[in-house]
């Protein structure tokens, strides 16, 4: 009911789905009138760190459950007992790498040692990394928002709500040429229909990546380029901050995705 007349995107709307039939289905299988606050609470127990805090599945779930039944409440009158959740406090985002970043970064190791075993998921990663790009944004794309051949990327709806087309490094060109082409998903799963789900993380030993990683990676290599802000913005899909941002129409260009990649292939060890 809330989903049919929200605007929210389709994207969204699919997240939403997929997250209460991944997490939730034993409880929205129930008819909401008899569901209790112990039985909200025994859904979203599972979803807890090992330091004890809520996961943001946890606060994902919780969003879901707490629209539910805001929205029941007012179509059907019932109590919102979902009011009576635990509230959770915010906590600052934790922008560090699992590494030390001013040595060398593991992440080409780790992707490369993804790819021996997984080539869809090893691969995604790298777009990741030398695109900077969300990882649900790269685990969305169809080979209809890639051109090879003029190395770009498409994305029609980014995180701000806005388009944007990206230059490719030539790496990342060679990487997705060697993917095969057996769905119209990019990153398909088994089940050729459905694209990846959002990976969690690359780790061997102590040496972990996580997809927001490769956005943090790629923002460091830029500025250890010094590249301009306004170029570094563009590359990450944000919205610029200053007026002359509203007035640009593109400049970062392939030769910038080039020298972002050359860097993170210096800062990986790859190159001296």
């Amino acid at each position: 009911s809330h989903i049919e007349q929200s605007d929210a995107s389709k994207q969204t709307r699919d997240y939403y789905r997929d997250q209460i039939d991944r997490h939730l289905s034993a409880l929205f299988d129930r008819t909401i009138d008899e569901l209790t606050l112990p039985d909200l609470e025994r859904a979203l127990a599972p979803h807890v760190g090992k330091d004890g805090r809520p996961t943001s599945t946890q606060q994902h779930l919780r969003q879901i459950i707490g629209t539910a039944f805001k929205r029941a409440s007012l179509v059907r009158r019932i109590p919102n007992v979902a009011e009576a959740l635990k509230k959770v406090k915010y906590r600052p985002t934790n922008n560090v790498v699992k590494f030390d970043a001013s040595e060398k970064w593991p992440a080409l190791d780790l992707i490369e040692a993804k790819k021996a075993h997984n080539l869809i998921i090893g691969t995604a990663f790298e777009v990741m990394l030398f695109t900077g790009i969300r990882g649900g944004n790269v685990i969305e794309l169809r080979w209809d928002d890639l051109d090879l051949d003029s190395a770009h990327l498409r994305i029609a709806r980014l995180k701000n709500g806005r388009a944007g087309t990206f230059p490719l490094a030539d790496r990342v060109v060679a990487a997705l040429r060697a993917l095969p082409r057996h769905s119209e998903w990019v990153f398909p799963q088994a089940d050729t229909t459905k694209h990846i789900f959002h990976p969690e993380r690359l780790s061997a030993g102590t040496a972990i990546l996580r997809p927001h990683d490769c956005r943090r990676l790629f923002t460091t290599a830029a500025r250890r380029l010094r590249l301009p802000s306004y170029i570094i913005d563009q590359m990450r899909g944000d919205v610029e901050k200053g007026v002359q941002g509203i007035y640009d129409q593109g400049s970062m260009t392939h030769h910038d995705a080039n020298a972002v990649a050359k860097q993170i292939e210096v800062e990986c060890g790859l190159l001296p």
